[in-house]
C-alpha cells in the first residue's frame, strides 16, 4: 500500500526541517547509503557505496548498544542515536551479544539449571528470536539516521580469565554440556582458537543467522570480534573467509573486519599487528604503537579504522582525531556515554574527541575524498591530505606558522580553529611552490585550500562527451564505454556512470568494459562526468538498447569455498594444500572406503541463494591423484555421478552425469537451494564450487576475474570448452589483447569475481 499525499508531504517537511537544522549547527544531513560497502577501487583508503564517493567512517561506540547489562538500566537507543546525530557521527560498533551477564542473548535461556549469573542456562540449538529482532531494528533504525553499523560477531576477548564465567561454553552455562577449557587453565581460549569443532559448529550457525537477518540492509559492517589472543588467529583468518563466502551466495556482500590481537594469556597484552594485514579483511583495527603518537599514513593495503578501545593515544587525544584523518585513517571513539566517567582521559578530552571526529565528517564530506591522499612531505606541519592543484587540507597541530608546498593556480583559503567551531575565510593565495600561511588564532588550526576561489580563478567547467557506442545503439554481450574530455585548464578526472551507479573513475583513458548481461534488456542510461582540477564539472548522457536475448538478462555466479560448507558428515574432512584457492579443501581421505554403487556417508552440504530463477550449471576445481568422482545432488533430486580426469594439479570440471558431454543442467527457481557432494572414490578432492546461470563461462585459475573475462569471449571465439580448465588469467588477456581490447586487471576486477 502506498503512502497518501499528505503523508508524503509531511515526510518531505521533516527532512527539510532536519537538513535545515544540520545546516544551522554546522552539521551535515544523514547521508543514506547507496548501496553495501566495498572498498573505492581507485582509493582504498576509505569505502564507496557506488555511487563513487569516498565514505570516511568515524564515530562514538559503547558496550551496551545492542545487548543489556543485566547490572545496568536498559540501554536507551534512540538517546544514543540522537546523541550520535548531534555530533554529526556515522558510524558505531554493535557490541557482541555473545555472552551471558546480558540481554537478550543469540540463544534460548531455558535451562534446565541455572548458569553463572542466576539465570537458566542457555540451550545452544535454539536461537532467541527477540535477540536477531532487537539486531535488526537496531541497525534499521541507525540506518535511518545516516549510521553505519559494525556487527560485532563474537566476544573474543574472552580469552581473559575473568570473563571465563560468562562465556557460552563454560560447562554451567550450556544445557549441552560442553566445556570449552580442554587445558584446565581457567581461561575459555579454546572458545576462539578453533580447536574444538562442535563450538566452530555452532559459531559458524550464528554467523549465518547474523547475515541472513542483516543482509538486505545497506549499512552494515562485520568484525570478527574484540580483542582476541593471539591463539585466535587462525580461527579469525578461517571466520574472515567464511563469512565472505557465505556472504557469495546472498543477494548483497558487505565489508568484514579484524580488530586488534594481543598476547592475553601470558598477560603481556603485546599485539601483533601484522596478523591483521595478513588477513583477507576488508578493514582492519590496529592496537598500540605506531599509531598512539603521529599515526602513520594509509597506504591503502588495508582501510583502517583507529579505535581508542585498542590504542589509547597520547595526550592530547583530541588532536589524534586530526592526525589520523590526515593521514587517511578513519578514528572512533571507545566512549564511555551512559557507564560513568572515562578512566583513560578527562572528561574534558573525551567531549573535544566527540566534537573533533564530527569536523572531520564535515570536512570528509565537503572535499573529494576519493582524489586526495596522505601527502605529509607537501606541509611543514607533517599533516596534510592533499589532491595537489585541486584541494589541500593541512594540520597545524602547535599553533605558528607553516608552509605548503602548492601546485601552481590560484587558491581560496579557509581557516578553521577547532577550539571554537569557527570557519573563517581568507581570501584567495596563489600557488607555485613553497607558500608561507600564518592562522589567525592561537593553537592548533585547519587551513582548507580549494583551487579557483581568487581572482582570476578557473570557473569554466570542461567539455565532455561519449565516443564509445553510439546514442541509441543496440548493444550485447561486453561493451566498450568510453568518453573523451578536454578543459582550458586540464581534467582531473572523468567518473562513468551506468543509469545512475557509478561503475569507474578515471584520469585517463575514460573507459570501461560494461557485461551488459547483467542488466535487463531495454534502454539503459550511460552518463560521463568530467571534472577539472578547480571542481568544476560538466556531463554528457545517451541511452543505448540492451538486447541479450531474454528474460532479465541478469546472470548470477555464486563461488563457494569448498572447506565451510553448511554441513560436513565423516569421512568427509578438509585437508590442507598450498595450491587450493583457500589453502584447504574437502575429500573423503584414502582408507575411508569406496562406494561405486551409490553414496557414502561422507557429504559435504552448501546452501545458496539465487535470485534469478533459470536454467544453472555447476562447476568444481577439483584435483584427484586417487579417485576420481563424487556424486552430486541438487536439493532433493537425484544424485549425478560426477566423473573427473585423474589429475595431480588443480582444475576445473563442470558437472556431467557419468563423464557425459553435457554439463548436467539444474532448474532452480529464485531462492535458497541446496547442494551435496557425497562420498565415492577416495580422495578425489574439491576446492571451490561455481554455481551459474551463465551456460557459455568457463572458470579458470582460482575463479578470479580472468576466468570471468574469458568466459565472454567464448562464444565469439568458437572456443572449446573440453576439459572445463578454461583459460589461465594470462591466457585470457592474450585472447583480449589478439582482440583489440586492453586486458587491464584494473578493469576485469569489475566483473563477476570470486567470492
Amino acid at each position: 500500500m502506498t503512502r497518501s499525499k499528505s503523508a508524503r508531504t509531511l515526510a518531505a517537511i521533516v527532512m527539510l526541517v532536519a537538513v535545515m537544522a544540520c545546516a544551522a549547527s554546522g552539521r551535515t544531513a544523514p547521508q543514506a547509503a547507496g548501496g553495501p560497502l566495498r572498498v573505492h577501487p581507485a582509493n582504498p583508503r576509505y569505502f564507496t557505496d557506488g555511487t563513487g564517493k569516498a565514505i570516511y567512517l568515524t564515530g562514538s561506540h559503547t558496550w551496551g548498544n545492542l545487548a543489556d547489562f543485566a547490572t545496568w538500566p536498559p540501554f536507551d537507543y534512540t538517546g544514543y542515536l540522537d546523541f550520535l546525530q548531534r555530533y554529526n557521527h556515522n558510524f558505531i560498533r554493535l557490541w557482541s551479544g555473545y555472552t551471558i551477564g546480558r540481554g537478550p542473548v543469540p540463544y534460548v535461556r531455558s535451562g534446565p539449571g541455572t548458569a553463572t549469573d542466576g539465570q537458566p542456562r542457555v540451550d545452544l540449538d535454539r536461537f532467541e528470536p527477540a535477540f536477531f529482532d532487537r539486531l535488526r531494528s537496531r541497525v534499521i533504525a541507525a540506518r535511518d539516521r545516516g549510521i553505519y553499523v559494525c556487527i560485532m560477531l563474537f566476544a573474543t576477548d574472552g580469552a581473559k580469565r575473568e570473563d571465563w564465567e560468562i562465556q557460552f561454553f563454560h560447562p554451567s552455562n550450556n544445557i549441552q554440556g560442553i566445556d570449552a577449557d580442554t587445558n584446565g587453565d581457567g581461561s575459555g581460549a579454546e572458545v576462539y582458537d578453533g580447536s574444538i569443532a562442535r563450538i566452530t559448529a555452532y559459531q559458524e550457525a550464528f554467523a549465518r543467522k547474523v547475515i541472513d537477518t542483516v543482509n538486505d540492509l545497506d549499512n552494515v559492517l562485520y568484525e570478527i570480534g574484540n580483542e582476541g589472543d593471539l591463539t585466535s588467529i587462525p580461527w579469525q583468518h578461517r571466520f574472515v573467509n567464511f563469512i565472505r563466502n557465505y556472504q557469495g551466495g546472498r543477494p548483497k556482500q558487505h565489508p568484514v573486519g579484524m580488530t586488534a590481537v594481543f598476547n592475553i594469556l601470558d598477560g603481556s597484552w603485546a599485539p601483533d599487528n601484522s596478523a591483521l594485514f595478513n588477513s583477507a579483511a576488508d578493514w582492519i583495527s590496529p592496537a598500540m604503537d605506531p599509531y598512539k603518537d603521529n599515526p602513520p599514513a594509509a597506504n591503502g593495503s588495508k582501510v583502517i579504522i583507529a579505535d581508542v578501545d585498542h590504542i589509547w593515544p597520547t595526550a592530547p587525544q583530541r588532536g589524534w582525531v586530526w592526525e589520523c584523518f590526515l593521514r587517511g585513517i578513519h578514528p572512533i571513539l571507545m566512549d564511555w556515554y551512559s557507564y560513568g566517567n572515562p578512566t583513560w582521559v578527562s572528561v574534558d578530552e573525551q567531549e573535544a574527541f566527540r566534537k573533533y571526529m564530527g569536523y572531520t565528517l564535515t570536512y570528509a564530506n565537503k572535499m573529494n575524498l576519493a582524489a586526495m591522499t596522505p601527502r605529509n612531505g607537501l606541509s611543514s606541519t607533517g599533516y596534510c591530505l592533499a589532491n595537489p592543484g585541486s584541494e589541500y587540507l593541512v594540520y597545524q597541530p602547535g599553533g605558528g606558522a607553516f608552509s605548503v608546498d602548492l601546485t601552481a593556480g590560484s587558491y581560496s583559503v579557509e581557516w578553521f580553529d577547532p577550539e571554537t567551531n569557527s570557519t573563517t575565510p581568507a581570501g584567495s593565495v596563489s600557488g607555485g611552490g613553497t607558500t608561507g600561511f600564518t592562522p589567525p588564532f592561537g593553537g592548533e588550526a585547519l587551513l582548507y585550500l580549494k583551487s579557483g576561489g581568487g581572482p582570476g580563478g578557473d570557473t569554466t567547467p570542461p567539455s565532455v562527451q561519449i565516443t564509445t557506442p553510439a546514442n541509441g545503439a543496440t548493444v550485447s554481450g561486453t561493451v566498450f564505454f568510453s568518453a573523451g574530455a578536454t578543459d582550458d585548464v586540464g581534467v582531473s578526472r572523468v567518473e562513468l556512470f551506468i543509469d545512475g551507479t557509478w561503475v569507474d573513475t578515471d584520469s585517463g583513458p575514460y573507459e570501461h568494459y560494461w557485461d551488459t548481461t547483467l542488466v535487463s534488456d531495454g534502454s539503459h542510461t550511460l552518463t560521463a562526468t568530467a571534472f577539472d582540477a578547480a571542481g568544476n564539472s560538466a556531463s554528457a548522457s545517451m541511452t543505448v538498447s540492451v538486447a541479450n536475448g531474454g528474460g532479465t538478462g541478469s546472470r548470477e555466479y555464486l563461488w563457494l569455498e569448498a572447506e565451510f560448507p553448511q554441513a560436513l558428515d565423516a569421512p568427509m574432512q578438509v585437508g590442507v594444500d598450498a595450491g587450493a584457492s583457500g589453502g584447504q579443501y574437502v575429500h573423503a581421505p584414502v582408507g575411508s572406503g569406496i562406494y561405486l554403487a551409490g553414496p557414502g556417508p561422507g557429504t559435504a552440504t552448501y546452501t545458496f541463494t539465487i535470485t534469478q530463477p533459470g536454467e544453472y550449471v555447476v562447476w568444481g576445481r577439483y584435483q584427484a591423484p586417487a579417485g576420481n568422482s563424487f556424486f552430486v545432488q541438487m536439493d532433493d533430486g537425484s544424485d549425478n555421478l560426477w566423473d573427473v580426469t585423474v589429475v595431480r594439479s588443480w582444475e576445473w570440471d563442470v558437472v556431467s552425469h557419468r563423464n557425459g558431454a553435457d554439463p548436467v543442467r539444474f532448474s532452480l527457481g529464485a531462492g535458497t537451494h541446496t547442494i551435496r557432494f557425497k562420498q565415492r572414490e577416495e580422495d578425489t578432492r574439491l576446492d571451490k564450487i561455481l554455481i551459474t546461470d551463465d551456460l557459455v563461462y568457463v572458470p579458470s585459475g582460482d575463479g578470479g576475474a580472468a576466468g570471468r573475462a574469458y568466459g565472454s569471449l567464448q562464444t565469439a571465439l568458437g572456443g572449446d570448452r573440453s576439459g572445463g580448465c578454461g583459460a589461465t588469467g594470462m591466457e585470457a588477456a592474450f585472447i583480449l589483447a589478439v582482440c583489440g581490447i586492453a586486458a587491464r586487471s584494473r578493469r576485469r576486477t569489475r566483473l563477476p569475481t570470486a567470492a
